[in-house]
């Protein structure tokens, strides 16, 4: 890509808009214009933080391998690191230029309607942990809350069990909170998959 080309490809300025219905986002000109540059009209997706990121394809693989490089480097972001790439969700702009975003991916950082579209000149690192005082069942609790909508939609039914003892841990509240929604995700696409099975199975023959 030439020098001009990649001044071109910057994703730049600030913009709010309002998803419709089925969780589209309108792409504004200015960004799909962007994107024509890389030649594929697809996005790479991943919760981050309190927020979503997203990349073109083709710098995805770039971006995953500085990820991949700081998780060894530096222990303290492994876990932070990992559930990024495992949350990594191929999305493609459709023919009217709208980004289909997925429940899933709108409940772990919590988007409901309206939004706001950043453009980042350039990847940034991710911040260091914020070790605090949190509380356990708290953290839990509104990662179940968070993965409800997926879990309803798989007939999965999601029962916790607090402790009931007030005893704070310290951690990064919020990467914590990331970690357990993807496992939760996790549990809840196995049991469906795993009923999904069984029901196929049972199937005479």
């Amino acid at each position: 890509m030439a020098k001009s080309d990649i001044i071109a490809s910057r994703f730049r300025s600030r913009s709010e808009h309002s998803l419709d219905p089925k969780g589209r986002l309108n792409v504004p000109s200015r960004f799909r214009e962007v994107l024509k540059q890389y030649g594929s009209p697809i996005l790479m997706v991943a919760p981050w933080g309190k927020h979503l990121r997203a990349w073109p394809a083709s710098e995805w693989q770039i971006v995953e391998d500085k990820l991949l490089t700081q998780g060894r480097e530096e222990k303290n972001l492994s876990s932070f690191i990992r559930y990024v790439v495992s949350g990594i969700t191929e999305c493609s702009l459709d023919k009217q230029g709208r980004l289909l975003i997925p429940v899933s991916l709108r409940s772990e950082v919590n988007i409901d309607k309206e939004v706001v579209l950043n453009g980042m000149l350039e990847f940034a690192r991710p911040a260091d942990p914020k070790r605090e005082a949190t509380d356990a069942d708290q953290l839990v609790e509104r990662a179940a809350e968070l993965v409800l909508a997926r879990a309803h939609s798989a007939d999965v039914a999601l029962v916790t069990d607090p402790s009931g003892e007030k005893r704070p841990i310290h951690v990064d509240a919020d990467q914590l909170l990331q970690v357990l929604v993807n496992l939760l995700q996790n549990a809840v696409e196995a049991t469906a998959d795993a009923r999904r099975t069984e029901t196929k199975g049972s199937e005479p023959v």
